[in-house]
């Protein structure tokens, strides 16, 4: 809509949680303040966009992923999660192995683990093998959320044990454990 081009952020930022209040957004506006280039205002929209839920936000929320702000990157991931579009994840997958802002790639990994198939699953357990503490509790967060919805793979068991601090230098008494 031009005529929200002409306002301010902190104007635009109400537009966006009136939408979000509104649970529906039948005119399109969160696509057009999308545009906006304050991130304060883009970040809304995603925000918004997790609390309409609507299919039809796919395209943007793809957009949203590829924003040079990490903060609206983390929130277009936080609204993928929460659409549980499953054609979502190849892309949420391809762009946490590229993402550089821990914040935002951990969006993008429970966005997974709140969407993915087995196969999925099994990606995740091989995307940060030496990855941060913070990408490797991320990828478990994901993980025990494929769990929750009865999905788990040995991979991802594994992945899990290799992240327990090691009892043994070698952690050679917990594999003899579980193999035997």
């Amino acid at each position: 809509t031009p005529a929200l081009s002409f306002q301010d952020p902190d104007s635009l930022v109400q537009v966006a949680w009136h939408l979000q209040d509104q649970r529906r957004d039948p005119e399109g506006q969160l696509a057009d303040l999308s545009l906006d280039r304050s991130p304060i205002v883009r970040r809304a929209v995603f925000r918004a966009v997790a609390n309409v839920r609507d299919t039809a936000s796919i395209p943007l929320i793809l957009k949203g992923l590829q924003d040079p702000d990490p903060g609206v990157r983390h929130m277009a991931a936080f609204a993928a999660g929460q659409l549980g579009a499953a054609s979502l994840v190849p892309h949420l997958l391809t762009a946490s192995a590229l993402e550089k802002d821990v914040r935002a790639r951990s969006s993008m990994v429970d966005a997974v683990g709140r969407t993915g198939t087995l196969s999925d699953l099994d990606s995740l357990s091989g995307l940060f093998p030496a990855g941060s503490r913070r990408d490797r509790a991320g990828v478990l967060m994901a993980m025990t959320r494929f769990a929750l919805r009865g999905i788990s793979s040995p991979r991802a068991l594994w992945y899990a044990l290799e992240c327990l601090p090691d009892r043994n230098p070698d952690g050679s008494l917990l594999r003899s454990e579980l193999d035997g």
